[in-house]
């Protein structure tokens, strides 16, 4: 039984590293992406409330 607990516990701290390092690299994918939209918005937000504005 002993043998059993601690293969359980190796497989299950291999199998978290690999996602917590997924993780980190899709956090950094989305942050790149919020921070390119958010230049995006400063950039030509106000031209397009005035146009969507103008169409309303």
């Amino acid at each position: 039984m002993e043998n059993i607990k601690t293969v359980l516990e190796d497989t299950t701290t291999n199998k978290a590293a690999p996602k917590e390092k997924d993780f980190q690299l899709q956090s950094q994918e989305y942050n790149a992406f919020m921070n390119t939209l958010a230049s995006v918005v400063e950039k030509h937000g106000a031209e397009l409330l005035k146009e969507l504005d103008c169409v309303v």
